[in-house]
């Protein structure tokens, strides 16, 4: 596993520390040339599935993470992500007319997300919140890196999962979170 996490570590960009962009022809996108993005950081984290839930980061319920750099609890949503019929139609007129260098429309929908991931993460909140941290890193709610996930979906980034694993890992040395939470 760790051979494989060093060879995918170039798909990252040394200065940014973000995913490098490889433009490919998709024939999905009518032979156009589309931006491609490989994470190793998240498949690597992904590939382990007891980890999904660790800190309520990944909601632990969906394998749209790795694929999308995606944190999202679909089942807690308030509303749901697939398209409601009125929104169902207007996608299908769009995949008809495949015309692939036209966006797709975005949902102004007040029922649901429309299949858009930008309104999943503009407008998206849960029911409840999907986690609650220990009762004393509540009061540092706002120190917690990715706090915002376990009320609302979000983009995950390599920075963010770092920070996050640091910061499960300092709690966890100082006392402040037990193996349990870890």
């Amino acid at each position: 596993m760790r051979e494989l996490y060093s060879e995918l570590q170039g798909f990252i960009d040394t200065l940014t520390k973000e995913p490098k962009c490889f433009k490919l022809i998709s024939r999905a996108h009518g032979g156009f040339l589309c931006n491609f993005y490989i994470n190793p950081n998240i498949e690597y984290i992904m590939d382990n599935p007891e980890r999904r839930a660790n800190f309520g980061l990944l909601a632990g319920n969906s394998n749209i993470h790795t694929l999308f750099g995606l944190s999202c609890n679909f089942q807690r949503l308030q509303k749901p992500f697939h398209a409601c019929n009125r929104c169902r139609l207007k996608l299908s007129e769009y995949c008809q007319r495949k015309n692939w260098v036209a966006t797709p429309p975005e949902p102004k929908c007040k029922s649901c997300h429309g299949f858009s991931l930008k309104n999943l993460i503009e407008t998206g909140a849960y029911t409840e919140a999907i986690y609650k941290p220990p009762e004393d890193l509540i009061q540092k709610f706002d120190e917690i890196p990715g706090a915002s996930f376990f009320n609302k979906p979000g983009k995950l980034s390599n920075n963010l999962l770092v920070k996050t694993f640091e910061f499960a890992r300092d709690c966890f040395i100082n006392g402040n979170m037990t193996a349990g939470d870890v």
